[in-house]
């Protein structure tokens, strides 16, 4: 078995197909995949998810990406990426599926066609998003890491932000690209590219470490070190008011924050394992589990959450020496 973290970076900044397996709410956990090997890091865009594989590995391959159609009637599970080396970290658009390819960024037009090379050359790529036709990424060619994009709509990669000091983490919505910038006095922050204006602003400069930011319209949420813990803030970018994502206050941590419209989800370990936790803010502060009422869940571990609409998608196993699997919701 060849589990890993949910979408660990390669650098460190500080620090049995059961198709219905649960009723929550008026709605059911679906399993998307299965199979005896790990399947990790999903990522989700409307029906279709993709996910980092490792069934192939015991036969001398590395880590693929697979996807499925998950409609009322899914679709198979479809090889997307595979072969020698690595392929993982995807993220999915309505236009492009997008994965780590030993190093390098690559993607395949949902609608069909070649494989394009987004990114190549000097300096490990990782961590992609993708927006529409916008992919954007954490590049290593300068010997630290910086944020660059490229519109496969036509054009080549360009900077986000380039500075000798850690950028990181990103994401993107329309033109916006939001990442962990480093400040002088205020260690990591978040700030936010505009490719319409070309203008780069600081979101949020707390005097403690920020970091894996999200954004969808004019909502950006992302984690940060308190004295309780890693906790999940955000803001309207609209307003400038601040986001009510969870009250929760115990010594714990809320990590990889996910946001969809007004749903947003983490990882989230306060009953002492890691699980999946959500919150609607149209509600107010109305968090809970993804896989259950508080205290009821079922037994395992749930981490690294996506969220497309309504639906969450994350990686889950029954226990230590179970294998990765990807479930969804829709909430």
């Amino acid at each position: 078995m060849h589990a890993r973290l949910a979408r660990a970076p390669r650098w460190l900044l500080l620090l049995f197909f059961v198709p219905l397996l649960a009723s929550c709410g008026g709605t059911s956990i679906v399993a998307v995949t299965t199979n005896d090997s790990d399947q990790l890091v999903p990522a989700v865009n409307k029906t279709l998810v993709a996910w980092e594989d490792y069934r192939n590995v015991d036969a001398g391959a590395g880590s693929d990406v697979y996807a499925r159609d998950m409609t009322s009637t899914p679709g198979p599970e479809t090889l997307i990426a595979g072969g020698t080396g690595d392929q993982g970290q995807p993220a999915v658009s309505d236009q492009y599926i997008v994965w780590v390819d030993s190093g390098a960024i690559r993607a395949l037009p949902r609608s069909g066609g070649n494989v394009i090379n987004v990114a190549t050359g000097n300096g490990d790529k990782f961590d992609p998003a993708v927006c529409g036709s916008l992919v954007v990424w954490t590049d290593m060619r300068n010997g630290n890491p910086d944020i660059f994009g490229r519109d496969l709509a036509g054009g080549n990669e360009f900077p986000i932000a380039t500075s000798p000091a850690p950028e990181a983490y990103p994401d993107c919505d329309g033109n916006r690209v939001v990442y962990m910038s480093t400040g002088a006095t205020t260690f990591a922050d978040i700030s936010m590219f505009d490719r319409t204006t070309g203008a780069t602003t600081v979101i949020s400069a707390q005097p403690w470490n920020e970091w894996q930011p999200a954004i969808s319209g004019n909502r950006v949420v992302w984690q940060a070190s308190t004295l309780n813990g890693t906790r999940i803030f955000g803001v309207d970018l609209s307003t400038g008011a601040p986001l009510v994502v969870s009250p929760y206050t115990a010594s714990a941590n809320q990590t990889l924050p996910a946001i969809s419209g007004t749903i947003v989800t983490w990882q989230d370990n306060r009953s002492g394992i890691d699980d999946v936790w959500y919150v609607d803010l149209a509600c107010g502060a109305c968090a809970s589990p993804v896989a259950g009422a508080v205290g009821q869940e079922p037994p395992g571990e749930r981490r690294a959450p996506k969220v497309s609409g309504r639906r969450i998608v994350w990686q889950q196993r029954t226990s230590s020496t179970a294998s990765w699997d990807i479930y969804l919701r829709d909430v």
